[in-house]
């Protein structure tokens, strides 16, 4: 080789290195803080001054569900059932005891240390919604413990109290396995009792009643590991990291209700009780559950609605592109070839339209003028809609339908053996499994070809006539069909509602 050559080499070997030393270092943060990274939302975080020097990828990693760790384990298993389970049952206990209890959770619901809410804090919350708040929370206590067992390389900032704490579950772990007479490092057998989801909720309280002026506090520490992204190696912007707030908060909220009233002693208060459970609530609720107070729940809470704001003044991430001769969309960098996305929505109208058919007990599809039908959202009886209003009704309809299988010598297939007045069971079920795939089918086609779609599980919650509750989904406007689906999940965290339309 030639020394020119030699040189060449060793300088790409040496830059190698160097970029591999970089690539290591990554999600180390740097103490250099430029001017065009200090933007409001940035400022308002201080993740960039909070963790310099961290290795946030371990801190990330270290916030993850355990898969070989049995003590972990049991701790991520007792959080999530502590949450999703005794927390939530003691929101819906609350709702079910009459309106004086419902009291409690309309000042539970609010922030405000002078006022309650004017609703109450909600029980129709979808199970995977807490679920995935619970994850968040289980997430901030493995963080802990495993600081606890490796300080060195998680340093979370507990205090003395939640080291003690940390150190009885470990304690009373350890006891379980020797009474049980199995080995530390041997046992496999996952152990989740009351006893850890207690330990659990008292740890989870001395986290959220926290106040102390020299250091950040664990819940202000985890919400800042949280926003750090390994994937792209950034942190989050606000329109990202408002629903993480938003999940803390939530549990923050349960876990102080149910550790100041559990649900189990709540038959104890009556009448002649000391003190109400309005009493007993609302002194650690002023202190702990509201803003402007010195605490990780004002932290959470200011930050959130910091976020909020900015997130409305911001620009939408854009996902979509197409192509320059406009024949692939490329969604976040995928493509979908539009000629093959047509293709495949004229078989799904192709397959509704067979289906149809074999309803219908017809050949052909019956044109439909939908200028002639009468309707409106003021038609608010029960079991009212559109088809009630065609002549003859639901009556006609079958008096049709009956008719049609005459004319398709069909009717015997439908009758039992015995009688002319009872219709054969095994037809009937076929019949309504039909009318199933008839139902998947459409509900891909509406979502597909009807404009803006709803979320997914509204759009399979849609009614087409009126129920005692709630008005039907499906109205004729003007010639048209449109779907209009309440937007649940703003209904179950917010009790509000928004309407949309196609």
């Amino acid at each position: 080789m030639q020394p020119s050559q030699q040189r060449i080499q060793a300088l790409l070997a040496r830059t190698k290195a160097k970029e591999q030393e970089r690539e290591s270092a990554r999600h180390i943060m740097d103490d250099e803080i430029n001017k065009v990274d200090q933007l409001p939302w940035m400022r308002a975080t201080n993740w960039m001054k909070m963790f310099i020097g961290r290795d946030m990828e371990a801190l990330v990693k270290g916030c993850e569900k355990p898969t070989n760790d049995v003590f972990l384990s049991q701790i991520w298993k007792a959080t999530m059932n502590l949450v999703e389970g005794r927390c939530m049952k003691g929101i819906i206990d609350c709702h079910e005891r009459g309106w004086q209890w419902k009291a409690l959770l309309q000042w539970l619901q609010s922030a405000d240390s002078k006022s309650a809410s004017a609703t109450p804090f909600s029980r129709y919350i979808d199970q995977g919604t807490v679920h995935r708040y619970a994850s968040l929370w289980a997430g901030l206590i493995v963080l802990c413990v495993r600081s606890f067992e490796e300080r060195d390389i998680y340093d979370v900032p507990l205090s003395e109290k939640q080291m003690k704490l940390l150190n009885e579950v470990k304690t009373k772990w350890r006891e379980r396995i020797e009474d049980d007479g199995l080995g530390w490092m041997e046992n496999d057998v996952l152990w989740t009792d009351e006893i850890m989801e207690d330990l659990v909720l008292e740890f989870s309280r001395s986290v959220i009643m926290y106040e102390d002026w020299e250091s950040v506090g664990v819940i202000p520490f985890y919400c800042g590991v949280l926003g750090y992204k390994v994937q792209t190696g950034t942190w989050s912007s606000a329109m990202e990291y408002t629903p993480i707030l938003s999940a803390i908060q939530f549990c923050m909220r349960v876990i102080v209700f149910e550790s100041s009233l559990p649900t189990d002693e709540r038959h104890e208060f009556n009448n002649e009780s000391e003190s109400t459970p309005l009493q007993l609530f609302l002194p650690i609720r002023d202190r702990w559950l509201v803003g402007a107070n010195a605490t990780p729940f004002n932290y959470v809470h200011s930050l959130l609605n910091y976020g909020l704001v900015v997130s409305k003044s911001s620009l939408g991430t854009d996902h979509i592109s197409f192509s320059h001769d406009n024949q692939v969309l490329y969604y976040d960098g995928v493509p979908l070839y539009l000629t093959k996305w047509i293709e495949c929505l004229h078989k799904e109208i192709e397959e509704l339209e067979r289906l149809t058919r074999q309803l219908l007990h017809t050949f052909e599809l019956p044109t439909v003028d939908f200028y002639s039908i009468t309707d409106h959202h003021s038609m608010t009886d029960k079991d009212r809609y559109f088809g009630t209003e065609l002549p003859g009704g639901p009556q006609a309809a079958r008096e049709r339908m009956i008719a049609q299988l005459e004319t398709k010598a069909e009717m015997e297939m439908w009758l039992d053996r015995d009688g002319q007045e009872e219709f054969h069971k095994e037809t009937v079920l076929r019949y309504e499994r039909l009318v199933n795939e008839w139902l998947r089918v459409a509900s891909v086609v509406i979502i597909k070809t009807c404009g803006l779609a709803g979320r997914g599980f509204e759009m399979l919650s849609i009614r087409y006539r009126n129920h005692v509750s709630s008005l039907r989904n499906i109205l004729i406007y003007d010639g048209q069909m449109m779907i209009v689906t309440v937007y649940h999940k703003s209904m179950g965290i917010m009790d509000e509602t928004k309407v949309l339309s196609d």
